[in-house]
């Protein structure tokens, strides 16, 4: 179905193929403990995603983030001087508040309210990103 999605004449890589107006933030899960450098060990497969999407669109920046959950790391990866070039930041972490004096349902709306306001900033290109 998700490949469908994509080369389908009325799908995302159709659309941004025909549109320059758009920015795209590739997010990737990290499996949990299988990799020993944890999010760091993710930077090929999102950097070789990030290029293949670039690959076939317009696009000349793609923003990533690599997360497990709790830890989200922020890239980008753009055509400089001709060449692409993969920035990103340390690893972030969204760490329950402490101590527990609300419900974990509340804890989830916080850390969700944050992860969304991160990935909106990401997207519009506006700060958090400092490693320009």
């Amino acid at each position: 179905m998700q490949g469908k999605i994509l080369t389908t004449r009325e799908g995302a890589i159709h659309g941004m193929k025909s549109r320059k107006d758009i920015s795209c933030c590739i997010v990737m899960e990290a499996g949990s403990g299988d990799r020993p450098n944890g999010l760091s060990d993710y930077r090929p497969d999102v950097i070789a995603a990030a290029s293949a999407l670039m690959s076939l669109t317009p696009l000349t920046e793609v923003r990533t983030c690599i997360t497990d959950g709790q830890d989200w790391m922020f890239g980008r990866l753009k055509i400089q001087d001709g060449r692409r070039v993969y920035k990103d930041l340390d690893p972030l972490p969204l760490n329950a508040p402490g101590p527990y004096t609300i419900g974990p349902d509340s804890i989830l709306c916080m850390q969700l309210s944050e992860v969304v306001g991160l990935l909106a900033c990401w997207i519009d290109g506006v700060a958090p990103f400092v490693g320009t």
